[in-house]
């Protein structure tokens, strides 16, 4: 060899560089075999996106300005999924987004001082001498009234999971109406707690929080910077304008009118300001199922479990095109009138033709008003009383929404021709139990049906199946998005079967029922907020709320 190369010294400009080249690939030290032969990575598929974050720290998100008080300016539209171009056209160039316009930051406008607020500073004094019985969550309520964890509550008051979804380009496409007015602060803190505890939660589903008054917004406001100060304001305020024939009293059905018209108002600010394609129109009693529930799992909130796969049950049962539904019975419950007694069937009859007279343009839902094959759905639905309000999670998608806003509006506007659907629904009077509307307008213009599930739930008593179910109902074999804290409790005490491990609940709602166990904080949490709620209203003099009806 050493022969050949005394004849031909060429080839050490061979030998040399291929011989380097070996050594490299042996070691490998700047990824040759990489860049050569394919890329591969080192990660593991097992390792989770939300458990792996960085702890860095960021600062905590300001709050958005409420809706129709500060903040006109739609939001940018979603960004359509990039296609491919095609061999012989060039990529189009994508335009420019339109900048998201910076809500104005909120801060309070006072000072909290307990000894200025006598109830709430001996309830928080005993809170904070005593204990209470701890979440079933990472923090106590302790942390909540300012003792917050720094190893675990290290951004702003909120999980670093959360921090850094707040800080990133969320594309929900799931937004939450909650209605909510001071009877029901102490609900929607409890709730915002565990949505904020919940990554999955927190990245499927924006909420949108609907108030009647900015007062109220205010009164809201001081007293969670008085209890949970630090903890951001991630949701979307909204401030309802008043509706045309005005607002009802805030007492007996006036309150469901009332709960109505905000739901729906909120549902209008989704279509008007978000990019969602699917509003709920929610209760502020509500929690997370997977921290409450005894069959918790402790799953539901990561990047594989329950509540990442929300969109798509929902897409499902939309394609299935049937809500399901009981018959209410006409002995097992009673509504004392006074002067008068209804059946639990009786009385949802009457708000089933309620809803029906609605949606038909406030004429009766009969055959001499409603004419096409559709209507004979719905006249089966009354006539047998199939009720159908909140046998599921209650949801709407947001385009079909757009077409019954439009129709039901006094001026009959086309969909294309609306500016603002806040504006449409001020003339729009909502009835009760809201939900079933939007039901009968899907069977009658867009394809759906109900679907008859007495064999399997068992007669309703009064109102959903899911409220008050009866011993023996197997309701769980209906995977419903959501349960009620009867039903649940119905589950625990081997009353009814459980529901599905794979697909189980992802809300529980009246969790102001069964003595709070299904709660943020349960009684003593709820105790700090009548009392600071009530000192708060005394001091602002007001006298629309009193101990009475704060409780």
């Amino acid at each position: 060899m050493l022969q050949r190369i005394k004849r031909q010294p060429w080839l050490l400009g061979l030998i040399i560089p291929a011989f380097t080249l070996l050594l490299l690939l042996m070691t490998d030290s700047f990824n040759l075999r990489g860049s050569l032969f394919g890329s591969y990575s080192y990660a593991s598929s097992e390792i989770s996106p939300v458990a792996a974050l960085p702890e860095v720290p960021t600062q905590a998100p300001q709050p958005a300005a409420p809706l129709g008080v500060m903040r006109s300016t739609p939001s940018p539209p979603r960004p359509r999924p990039r296609q491919s171009p095609s061999p012989v056209e060039k990529p189009r160039p994508r335009p420019a987004p339109k900048p998201q316009p910076r809500p104005r930051p909120w801060e309070p406008d006072f000072e909290c001082k307990p000894e200025e607020f006598p109830k709430f500073a001996a309830a928080s004094k005993e809170i904070r001498s005593t204990g209470v019985k701890e979440s079933k969550q990472k923090t106590g309520l302790a942390s909540l009234l300012g003792l917050k964890l720094a190893s675990e509550r290290p951004q702003g008051g909120i999980p670093p999971a959360i921090a850094h979804l707040a800080s990133s380009k969320l594309q929900r496409r799931i937004g939450a109406s909650i209605a909510v007015h001071p009877p029901k602060y102490y609900a929607l803190a409890m709730f915002l707690h565990d949505w904020m505890s919940c990554p999955a939660a927190f990245e499927a589903m924006n909420i949108y929080v609907v108030f009647q008054f900015q007062k109220d917004l205010n009164l809201f406001r001081e007293a969670m910077s008085c209890i949970s100060p630090g903890f951001p304001e991630l949701w979307t305020p909204v401030i309802a304008r008043t509706p045309k024939r005005g607002w009802y009293q805030n007492v007996g059905l006036g309150n469901q009118y009332t709960a109505a018209y905000k739901k729906y108002y909120g549902i209008a600010a989704m279509m008007d300001i978000g990019n969602e394609e699917y509003g709920l129109m929610l209760d502020s009693e509500i929690s997370v199922y997977d921290f409450h529930a005894r069959a918790k799992t402790g799953n539901a909130c990561g990047p594989r479990g329950a509540w990442s796969e929300l969109f798509d049950r929902i897409r499902t049962m939309e394609l299935n095109k049937v809500w399901p539904a009981s018959r209410v019975s006409a002995t097992l419950a009673t509504y004392n009138f006074g002067s008068f007694q209804k059946s639990g069937r009786d009385y949802d009859q009457h708000l089933l033709r309620e809803n029906g007279n609605f949606i038909n343009g406030y004429k009766a839902m009969t055959p001499k008003y409603c004419t096409y094959d559709a209507c004979k759905k719905v006249f089966k639905q009354i006539d047998n009383v199939l009720w159908s309000w909140w046998t599921d999670l209650p949801w709407l998608n947001l385009t079909v929404a757009k077409k019954m806003f439009a129709h039901l509006a006094d001026k009959k506007e086309k969909v294309k021709d609306v500016k603002s659907w806040r504006e449409t629904a001020v003339g729009i009077t909502f009835p009760r139990f809201e939900y079933v509307a939007y039901q009968m307008w899907t069977v009658l213009h867009e394809g759906w049906d109900y679907l008859d599930v007495t064999d399997i739930t068992l007669e309703a008593k009064w109102g959903s199946y899911l409220e008050d179910p009866q011993f023996g109902s197997r309701l769980a074999e209906l995977k419903p998005m959501w349960t009620s804290a009867e039903a649940l409790w119905r589950v625990e005490d081997d009353k009814i079967p459980g529901f599905s491990e794979i697909h189980p609940p992802l809300l529980i709602f009246h969790v102001d029922h069964e003595n709070l166990r299904y709660s943020f904080g349960e009684h003593a949490y709820k105790q700090l907020w009548e009392t600071l709620v009530l000192d708060l209203l005394k001091r602002d003099k007001r006298k629309d709320y009193d101990g009475a009806s704060i409780k």
